[in-house]
């Protein structure tokens, strides 16, 4: 490019990051990895895709569910709200019902109290 530079950069999770601050790279010219994205900061072309993209990446070995907890367990609440995102919370008769998104990890240990 011209009168700009070129960074090519190799981030976890495998994200292939090409930067051009010039004119611009010719599409033939871009890396067609399955599941890359092309964007240009000039036109606003791709960000949608990148968006969805990401979402996707973000939301990977997430589970959203309803746990119903003995009342025993009440102290739990504070562990989902720091380490998970709690949806709802109501208090039922047999306990507390949470509703949440919670990673693998989370999930597991809670999955004798999921509501089905």
């Amino acid at each position: 490019t011209p009168s700009g530079t070129i960074s090519i950069l190799l981030e976890e999770p495998k994200t292939l990051c090409i930067r051009d601050t010039g004119i611009g790279i010719a599409p033939e010219d871009l890396p067609r990895e399955t599941g890359s994205v092309c964007i240009s900061a000039k036109t606003g072309e791709g960000v949608d895709e990148l968006l969805q993209k990401i979402e996707q990446e973000l939301g990977k070995g997430l589970h959203q569910a309803v746990f119903l907890l003995p009342y025993s367990m009440a102290g739990f609440l504070d562990t989902l709200h720091q380490n998970a995102k709690v949806l709802n919370v109501s208090y039922e008769a047999s306990g507390i019902a949470v509703e949440a998104i919670v990673d693998e990890v989370l999930y597991g240990r809670l999955s004798a109290y999921r509501k089905e």
